[in-house]
């Protein structure tokens, strides 16, 4: 079966027009290969199903590896563990973030559940109005927070998830 074809099926079934009658109007479909190019869709729906189950297993946080409360408070006592700071545009975005919240290697590594989590914080925080968490360590903000406030925030909020204070 032509991948394009069944590409296109899948577009016309996107689109709400996902008829026999659709698929041989708009495609030229032979109606005698319809049964067929229905089996390649249904084929084509497994393979990005599985795709999309590998790659998200993939990008979902893992839990945050076992500590002991001196672990913790070791990682978040840590100098520059967290740094709150406005953004300085590397380029010449449209729409460029007005802050970032970075975090060291140790955080991002051994605590991945509970950054993932620090996101909606961020997100939630007086005068956030979009967070992106924009790779490992990074978390990009745009709004007017004050983010003195922020870090704070952010520290307290670490320190009682992860010391229970």
């Amino acid at each position: 079966m032509d991948e394009e074809l069944v590409r296109l099926a899948i577009r016309l079934r996107i689109a709400g027009r996902d008829t026999d009658e659709m698929l041989v109007e708009f495609l030229g479909i032979d109606p005698a290969e319809v049964p067929a190019v229905r089996a390649a869709m249904r084929d084509w729906d497994r393979r990005f199903a599985e795709e999309w189950q590998h790659r998200e297993a993939i990008v979902r946080p893992r839990a945050d590896q076992p500590h002991t409360p001196e672990q913790a408070a070791d990682a978040i006592n840590r100098p520059r563990w967290l740094i709150v700071q406005p953004w300085h545009p590397e380029r010449l975005d449209a729409n460029p973030p007005t802050f970032s919240v970075d975090y060291d290697d140790n955080i991002a590594h051994n605590f991945e559940e509970s950054l993932e989590a620090s996101v909606a914080i961020i997100g939630a925080f007086d005068g956030v109005t979009a967070v992106r968490h924009e790779d490992r360590e990074l978390i990009l903000g745009w709004g007017t927070p004050d983010l003195s406030a922020l870090d704070a925030h952010l520290r307290n909020w670490w320190s009682a998830r992860l010391l229970g204070e």
